[in-house]
């Protein structure tokens, strides 16, 4: 495996950890689910943070992908959440070198 390829693996896990450990819309951590349930998602958040959009599209990929999932419209402190999940995506660095 190539360094950048290795690299984006770690970048990719990285960001299904924040998914898992602070997103879990679904709440399938409290319940001992499976820590790969929102590795579907990490591409898109890949992308969007790779291509450094601002949070404000951030969080709106992430509470248009929760709403999809949960089936809701609106979800109580559905924004507050994803601001502090935006937040640590943020700290992850996405350079490949």
């Amino acid at each position: 495996m190539q360094p950048h390829q290795r690299r984006a693996r770690e970048i990719q896990e990285e960001i299904g950890t924040v998914l898992w450990e602070s997103w879990d819309p679904i709440g399938t951590r409290a319940f001992g689910g499976p820590d790969d349930e929102y590795n579907g998602y990490v591409g898109g958040v890949y992308r969007l943070l790779a291509n450094q959009v601002e949070d404000e599209v951030l969080a709106q990929h992430l509470m248009d992908l929760e709403v999809g999932i949960v089936g809701r419209s609106i979800l109580p402190g559905l924004s507050d959440r994803v601001a502090r999940v935006v937040q640590r995506l943020r700290d992850i660095d996405v350079s490949l070198s």
